[in-house]
């Protein structure tokens, strides 16, 4: 073979993979790479590049590894244990998570590329096949399971045989359940939602709900989704909160709940076991009508429904403060172990905000 390379990097992962992550990123920083703050790489973990760009507070678990010529990842991505990306060229953005065990690899080519964008998620058990670029946008979801390639052949394309290589591109915002099989050359449009276990053999267009085998719309973007009232969101979100709340005192949370400035609420939030050491505050705006915002430090939290204004968040900010504002979908840059928490639990809802 002309072109020689290792289908499993044993080497790398006897070696420079068994270090503990410091150390790690020590090495790879004297080759060249660009490492930001707070970066974990696990224990048997492996990245193997020309360019390696890896930005603040991003963790990759144990045991994956991580090939291509040039590797970029933003901020606070999460890459699951024993997950394989072999790929010429690899960007993953901020908030992005791929979980344990996804494989993106296959017959490689110059333009091989694999993009996943801001608060993506890719969950297990995923096979990804970017022979040709394979784009994933903002905010998409791709279920487990889950098979997208950008290439099919293998009988003789001189015996008749179809033979395509082609790029996809997964808008966004869109969702792909369970087991859904995306084949090449396929585009599909921004906030479109795909079937579980759907076969996608040709362009989807933006907002459209798609299902069977092969796939047909089955609701266009001016049927699918019903957008509800400002009252109807108002009660969602009280419902959400009520469940945060479950969650955080099943896990042992103890909950103070009195009124802050006008139109908040404020939890005071510490565990059984720590009060003083694991203490946080929560507000959350009660409705869409408050002219101000309390003074909040660097464990406060701050959850609107309205937009919150430029003037409180850069007061928030200054101090170090979380916010969620989720009339724009957006969020603070600054975080802490509740609005990490926060962000996890509203995101079950399909709430997910970008950082800024």
């Amino acid at each position: 073979m002309l072109v020689k390379q290792n289908r499993v990097p044993i080497r790398q992962i006897l070696t420079e993979g068994l270090l503990p992550s410091p150390l790690k990123i020590a090495l790879y920083r004297a080759r060249g790479a660009k490492i930001g703050r707070g970066v974990h790489i696990g224990f048997g973990t492996v990245l193997l590049a020309e360019h390696l760009e890896i930005a603040d507070h991003t963790s990759l678990g144990f045991g994956t590894v991580v090939r291509a010529r040039d590797i970029r990842i933003g901020r606070h991505v999460r890459i699951g244990a024993t997950t394989f990306l072999d790929v010429e060229k690899i960007f993953i953005d901020d908030d992005a998570k791929i979980n344990e065990q996804v494989f993106a690899g296959g017959p490689t080519s110059p333009d091989s590329y694999l993009h996943v964008g801001k608060r993506t998620i890719i969950m297990q058990y995923t096979f990804l096949n970017p022979t040709r670029p394979l784009i994933i946008d903002d905010g998409a979801g791709i279920g487990g399971k889950c098979n997208i390639f950008t290439h099919g052949s293998w009988q003789n394309i001189l015996e008749g045989y179809p033979v395509k290589f082609a790029p996809v591109r997964i808008g966004k915002n869109v969702w792909i359940p369970w087991q859904v099989f995306i084949m090449p050359g396929v585009t599909i449009g921004d906030g479109a939602t795909i079937g579980a276990g759907s076969l996608v053999l040709k362009d989807i267009p933006a907002g459209a709900l798609a299902a069977g085998v092969p796939a047909k719309v089955m609701k266009t973007a001016d049927e699918y989704p019903v957008t509800p009232s400002l009252a109807e969101r108002q009660a969602m979100i009280r419902s959400i909160i009520g469940e945060f709340r479950d969650y955080l005192e099943y896990f042992h949370f103890e909950i103070e709940e009195s009124s802050a400035a006008p139109g908040w609420r404020l939890w005071n939030l510490h565990t059984r076991t720590r009060r003083r050491a694991g203490a946080w505050r929560f507000f959350h705006a009660e409705d869409t009508c408050f002219d101000e915002t309390p003074l909040g430090g660097q464990r406060d939290t701050f959850l609107s429904l309205r937009r919150i204004d430029d003037s409180l968040r850069s007061e928030l900010d200054a101090r170090g403060a979380a916010w969620f504002d989720l009339e724009t979908k957006q969020r603070s840059a600054a975080s802490n172990d509740c609005a990490d928490e926060l962000a996890t639990f509203i995101g079950r809802f399909g709430i997910h905000c970008e950082r800024m």
